[in-house]
Order: structure tokens, then sequence, then C-alpha cells
């Protein structure tokens, strides 16, 4: 992945995405258990 991500010059953006990827993965499992919940 992150060679992939240097190859485009994309090194923050990916770094950045590495970082937030759990904090979204949690807020999706939230909004889903959500609607489960309606």
């Amino acid at each position: 992945m992150w060679i992939a991500c240097a190859h485009r010059g994309n090194q923050i953006t990916c770094a950045c995405k590495m970082l937030t990827f759990p904090m979204q993965k949690l807020e999706y499992l939230k909004f889903h258990l959500h609607l489960v919940d309606k």
C-alpha cells in the first residue's frame, strides 16, 4: 500500500487515509447498527 502511494506521490493522502480508516469503520458500524435498531 505504501509503495503504491509513494509511486503516485500521494504519501500524505495515503497516510491520512490509513489513519482515518479505523475511525470511518467505527462510524460505519455505528450507522449500520442505528439503521438495524430502527
